[in-house]
């Protein structure tokens, strides 16, 4: 479905019913980008902008600086799972009142997760000091008397074929989950005809569009399984036919003794 000032409008106009203010203004925010390149749109658009300045009054700007180490490469999130981008720190991020967990990750610094309350119309400024990611400690050294351990051949046992059959499933998965999906677009298509939603099935619409944007992801992801899975029981299946066993055997290692797997594979 074609998103266009309308829709998106409508469905801004469900999150802030719902009160979800936040996502009802980013809402807003899209219905009047949208407007001011479709002909027509011009109430639409400032309908957006009315309600984008009404919101502002129940939501809280949100400012996040970084301090103590270079922040490259490090992301800022929201109740442990929304990122918010860079740009929207810059110009301040509008979030819902209420209780919130602000943190930065990244892979060489860290930092205790921020707890703040947010105050409808208010400003939020947070300061995350930045500390360097301490290492992981060394695995300990294996003993010195480790035996030989013998491998059975690779690909042998029930694997290649418990394998063709989990591919086989999530194949089957990816096509009902396509055809849901398939079945949910005509729905919309048919409830908004010419892009335009009754007042009394924008709820409905809604859900129906939420349930097809993800339907689409999970299938292809089923899919990229399945095919993973089967092309893994192909190598099993050929690999036990050609590999004799392999043997696992102490080796040594500057920090002790380790572990080597030989054999052909």
């Amino acid at each position: 479905m074609k998103a266009t000032a309308q829709v998106e409008y409508r469905i801004a106009s469900c999150y802030e019913t719902l009160g979800q203010f936040r996502l009802a203004a980013r809402a807003y925010e899209t219905s009047a980008r949208l407007g001011l390149g479709e002909a027509g749109a011009a109430d639409v658009v400032t309908a957006a902008n009315d309600r984008m300045a009404a919101l502002a009054l129940k939501l809280t700007r949100l400012s996040v600086t970084l301090r103590g180490m270079p922040a490259q490469g490090v992301d800022i999130t929201l109740d442990g799972g929304e990122t918010i981008a860079r740009g929207e720190l810059r110009a301040a991020t509008l979030i819902d009142p209420g209780p919130h967990v602000v943190a930065a990750v990244g892979a060489s610094s860290s930092t205790a997760p921020y707890a703040v309350f947010a105050v409808a119309g208010g400003r939020l400024d947070v300061e995350i000091e930045l500390q360097p990611a301490v290492a992981p400690a060394p695995p300990a050294p294996l003993p010195r008397d480790v035996g030989i351990a013998p491998l059975p051949p690779v690909g042998s046992g029930p694997m290649p074929l418990v394998l063709a059959a989990v591919g086989a499933s999530l194949g089957v998965a990816a096509g009902v989950l396509l055809l849901v999906r398939g079945a949910d677009i005509e729905h919309i298509r048919e409830s908004c005809p010419g892009s335009i939603c009754p007042l009394s099935r924008e709820a409905d619409v809604s859900s129906t569009r939420d349930r097809a944007l993800w339907l689409g992801p999970v299938a292809a992801v089923s899919a990229v399984a399945a095919g993973g899975a089967l092309a893994a029981s192909v190598v099993l299946f050929v690999t036990a036919r050609k590999a004799p066993g392999a043997a696992v055997i102490a080796a040594a290692v500057p920090t002790g003794v380790g572990l080597a797997c030989v054999g052909r594979f």
